[in-house]
């Protein structure tokens, strides 16, 4: 929580290019470690009739299992990305050891409505009309772009806050 470069992801799990984008974060986990906070932000775009249940599933995940197990429902929702119905979402809700009833109970019941709408609010609020769209401390990067492109931009804000933490002891 205290990463000097903050990478706010504004994703769709039924997104093709927000899958494509996956290879990358990992690849900047692995390089950047705890200098780099990745943030999820749910905005599933509204002609992918299955990505809300995708992330109600994630945020089931979030809820019983901690960070750990939203980021484990992440990675097999984006696995699994080609199909997404209801038995391949149950499917992936026992591999992670959470009770189909819990999903489907909160997806009936919108208890994640909130943080979706909140989600689209902020998406709103930047001019984010597609997924995925970064902000690397607040600078846009959109779009699923190369690895290179992201470290460029995160070691520029990198840098900025090493700078600022030295002539601010």
């Amino acid at each position: 929580t205290d990463a000097p470069v903050t990478l706010v992801l504004f994703s769709d799990f039924q997104c093709p290019f927000c899958k494509t984008i996956e290879g990358t974060l990992r690849a900047l986990e692995k390089k950047y470690g705890k200098d780099l906070r990745i943030v999820w932000k749910d905005y599933p775009l509204p002609f992918h009739d299955r990505a809300v249940p995708a992330a109600v599933l994630a945020r089931v995940a979030q809820a019983k299992k901690g960070a750990a197990g939203f980021w484990q429902a992440h990675q097999a929702l984006f696995e699994h990305q080609d199909e997404l119905g209801d038995n391949a979402l149950k499917a992936i809700a026992k591999g992670l050891g959470l009770a189909w009833a819990d999903v489907q109970k909160a997806r009936t019941d919108g208890r994640f409505k909130e943080v979706f709408d909140e989600s689209e609010r902020l998406a709103n609020k930047l001019n984010v009309h597609g997924t995925p769209c970064s902000f690397v401390n607040g600078l846009r990067v959109a779009g699923a772009v190369p690895v290179e492109q992201l470290t460029a931009v995160i070691d520029q804000q990198l840098a900025k806050a090493r700078a600022s933490a030295s002539s601010n002891p």
